[in-house]
């Protein structure tokens, strides 16, 4: 199905499923959405479903680009780079938070939506995933033979 239906068009569409599941965290930390389990099931449901999509579709894209010769050695580059990143992310994110530690700012009727530290950083979680999105029309995927369809 993926040959068919191209990694990119899953990857923008996997980018705008991890938007609402963003957006579901923006409703959660702001008080907009009350914490009940149904609405977190709904979050971490959407949220896997898009995960999964997006590292599937990353990674089709990753092996269509990388030369043949020397293919694993080039992979290995990538998932080194790739797990060095997402291991600093949560250290780096972490000291953001604590540096906005106090930060209590009812906005809206009746203070309807609060800005604090998590709504903050779910709010820059989800522009900068909109902003993936909006870049992923760039890329350029390889066609697959009609061999490798059938």
């Amino acid at each position: 199905m993926l040959d068919v239906v191209g990694s990119k068009r899953l990857l923008r569409w996997a980018l705008l499923l991890y938007m609402v599941f963003m957006a579901g965290w923006v409703g959660l930390a702001s008080g907009l959405i009350a914490p009940n389990p149904l609405p977190l099931l709904v979050i971490f449901v959407v949220a896997g479903v898009a995960g999964s999509a997006i590292n599937l579709a990353n990674t089709r894209l990753i092996m269509g680009v990388m030369p043949e010769m020397g293919r694993s050695h080039f992979f290995a580059f990538y998932s080194v780079i790739t797990s060095l990143c997402l291991g600093f992310s949560p250290i780096l994110w972490g000291i953001c938070l604590d540096a906005m530690d106090g930060l209590n700012v009812a906005v809206g009727p009746h203070g309807a939506f609060e800005w604090n530290r998590y709504s903050v950083y779910f709010v820059v979680l989800l522009v900068l995933t909109g902003a993936t999105f909006l870049s992923a029309a760039a890329l350029v995927e390889k066609q697959p033979r009609a061999s490798e369809v059938e």
